[in-house]
């Protein structure tokens, strides 16, 4: 597999993941039927807009290496979420905001939440070893079919 479609399939396993975990916080936390519609909603934006800001990310941070890299990309990837929050908060509360309504608000905390999340799990499969433990553990599944 060339470099990248296997950087695009990485993103697209860690989106899923990303979803996945989001969708059980929101179950968990908000109950079954609204976690599940969260994450219904969720879904599709963490797949494109989250693997796209990943990959200006990657792009912007190819020549960096070791931890700085890595807190680099953590500061990119905040940066699309709260694009995302900036322009709720513009559209959605023109007046009487507050730092409280604004936490409390479970809704608003999702791209937040979600951004940090797919950070540490595209740096999770970005290391080599873990992918071939994954590799493995996937192929051992494999194996247990009827």
């Amino acid at each position: 597999m060339c470099g990248g479609a296997f950087i695009f399939t990485r993103k697209i396993i860690v989106a899923n993941f990303t979803s996945i975990i989001m969708t059980i916080f929101n179950a968990t936390i908000l109950g079954m039927e609204l976690g599940l519609f969260i994450g219904m909603y969720l879904f599709p934006l963490v797949n494109f807009y989250g693997c796209l800001s990943s990959m200006v990310s990657d792009f912007l941070t190819k020549r960096i290496h070791g931890l700085p890299r890595f807190f680099i990309a953590g500061v990119i990837h905040l940066f699309f979420a709260t694009s995302i929050l900036i322009y709720t908060l513009i559209t959605e509360y023109t007046n009487d905001i507050t730092i409280r309504k604004i936490i409390n608000d479970i809704f608003l905390m999702q791209p937040i939440m979600s951004a940090v999340i797919f950070w540490l799990l595209d740096e999770l499969f970005r290391k080599r070893k873990v992918r071939s433990k994954c590799r493995n553990l996937l192929n051992k599944l494999g194996e247990l079919r009827i």
